[in-house]
């Protein structure tokens, strides 16, 4: 597991400049990403609780590690897919928010919410 979180952390922080971001792309990815945040927070939460999770990949009651191991390899890897696709990039951030929201939504709806 070590091993995982230290080779992810060597991907995002690797300089990955395909080409110059514009600002909207800035902004889209750190929406996208602060979405995530808020996502991961809900989903320990949940897994805690030992919620089901509805992506399939995640399995039935996982573990903390197993749902922050694949939402920062998912992050990784759109990020890395929109550096790498510049035609595509909104398209790739954008749908990204969307799938995030919705999966926000539908935490909070099953009772999973964060107190700050």
């Amino acid at each position: 597991m070590k091993k995982i979180t230290a080779f992810l952390i060597l991907l995002l922080s690797q300089p990955v400049i395909a080409d110059e971001w514009a600002p909207t792309d800035k902004y889209l990815a750190g929406a996208f990403v602060s979405l995530v945040v808020v996502d991961i927070a809900q989903s320990v939460e949940a897994a805690e609780q030992h919620y089901d999770d509805l992506n399939p990949l995640i399995g039935d009651d996982p573990s903390k590690t197993r749902v922050v191991t694949y939402l920062v390899g998912a992050t990784a890897l759109t990020l890395f897919a929109a550096d790498k696709l510049p035609e595509y990039r909104r398209f790739i951030l954008t749908s990204g928010i969307m799938v995030e929201v919705f999966c926000i939504n539908h935490n909070y709806k099953v009772g999973i919410r964060l107190n700050f």
